[in-house]
């Protein structure tokens, strides 16, 4: 008898536990935004099995633009950015940890935002946008359809952009993080490189971006795009990538490490950074009127 009570103790206080870890994140309660954006030419090189990156015709929104990721409610030295799932039930939270959004609830959301969310939001393919409402929407004491109108708002403001403009228009080149930054400062005014951080993938040895995130003060959201709207994130942001990155090609996979389109301003350095691969007995230089093709494997 004494060993039923025992255990009827253990299972309650157990599931009490468990209901606790599905609620114990409170919406509103965070220091700040941020806001991810991907380069989706170069994530595709990573993620080239999901159905976003089967195909991508130069002519569509995402071969040109910086596309949503997701707009994440942020603690400070949250790293990880474990902050999410406020208010949302343990199975919920289960089925989102295994990947397995399709699976998740729908979202309510008009028409047009739908629609919109479809264009800059590609991942909406894999439910990308039910993954990110749920982890992260859910803590912004925002309703799904303001949460995922300021999403698109934001993503609007960014795509007109000297920063979102270069990036479109050197895809194929190896740029300096820098110039980026500068890019980034003829909108917003010097010194504002400090509120982007750019996040990068290493494929066939070539640092490749795929992200650039933004940071956005909670009480600035509403305000129209501009200095005041950033803050300096933690820390513990810290981009991924190193001084020079690849801006990948929309299209076809299999091109990084094998085809890039030197800067036209930028040539010298593009041969160095190829004279190095020589040096390290990866790869050959073959120049070809203005482009270089580098053959992997090649000693």
């Amino acid at each position: 008898m004494k060993h039923f009570w025992f255990v009827l103790i253990v299972a309650f206080r157990l599931s009490g536990l468990a209901s606790a870890q599905a609620y114990d994140n409170i919406a509103g309660q965070f220091d700040y935004y941020v806001l991810a954006l991907t380069w989706q030419p170069g994530f595709c090189e990573i993620k080239r099995d999901i159905p976003e990156c089967r195909s991508q015709p130069q002519d569509r929104y995402d071969a040109k633009n910086l596309v949503l990721h997701g707009l994440w409610p942020s603690i400070g030295a949250d790293r990880e950015h474990t902050y999410g799932f406020c208010g949302v039930s343990q199975d919920v939270k289960e089925t989102d940890k295994i990947h397995k959004w399709c699976e998740l609830p729908p979202l309510h959301l008009s028409e047009n935002t739908s629609t919109k969310l479809t264009q800059v939001m590609p991942g909406t393919q894999s439910c990308l946008d039910r993954h990110e409402w749920f982890r992260h929407g859910t803590c912004s004491g925002l309703s799904e359809s303001a949460y995922f109108a300021k999403s698109l708002e934001l993503v609007e403001a960014v795509a007109k952009t000297h920063l979102n403009a270069y990036i479109a228009n050197n895809a194929g080149t190896r740029v300096r993080i820098p110039t980026l930054q500068k890019e980034f400062e003829k909108d917003f005014g010097k010194g504002s490189r400090k509120f982007v951080v750019f996040r990068c993938a290493r494929m066939n040895k070539v640092t490749t971006l795929t992200e650039v995130r933004l940071y956005f003060r909670k009480d600035r959201l509403n305000q129209p795009l501009s200095l005041d709207s950033f803050i300096e994130p933690d820390p513990s942001e810290r981009g991924t990538c190193r001084k020079r990155l690849f801006i990948d090609l929309p299209g076809s996979f299999s091109r990084l490490g094998r085809k890039i389109r030197p800067h036209p301003h930028d040539e010298a350095q593009v041969a160095f950074d190829f004279e190095s691969a020589v040096n390290e007995g990866q790869a050959k230089r073959i120049r070809s009127g203005d482009n270089i093709q580098v053959i992997r494997g090649a000693r």
